[in-house]
């Protein structure tokens, strides 16, 4: 089945927005935190909400269709910021996250599958 968020060398094709989920792996660590997004894609920025291990989150970033770099920000509501920056892989997106503690490691996201009609 083809998923329309995969990149296909030469033909990029548009992020689809609606509900992405994946997790974000702590340097050295293997328990996974668990993230929930509602992400929006147009015109190489994308906006959305969700929820990680502190709570809610805005999420607000920008991507490049052609490069598929991507760079994304969680703000969560008591004020605590995380950097993800990678790109699109295949079906999702992969890279290294960071925070204002000085904390990093890896995260992975990909698109959830529509409910059938």
């Amino acid at each position: 089945m083809h998923m329309p968020t995969c990149r296909h060398p030469g033909h990029p094709v548009e992020p689809r927005g609606g509900r992405w989920e994946g997790f974000r792996f702590p340097a050295g660590g293997y328990a996974g935190i668990h993230v929930h997004l509602n992400l929006q894609f147009c015109d190489g920025l994308l906006v959305g909400n969700g929820t990680e291990i502190l709570g809610l989150a805005r999420v607000i970033g920008v991507y490049g269709l052609h490069s598929g770099v991507v760079s994304i920000l969680l703000t969560e509501t008591n004020g605590t910021t995380i950097e993800l920056e990678g790109e699109f892989m295949r079906c999702g997106i992969k890279g290294i996250w960071t925070d204002e503690a000085g904390q990093i490691g890896t995260f992975t996201l990909w698109p959830r599958k529509p409910l059938p009609d």
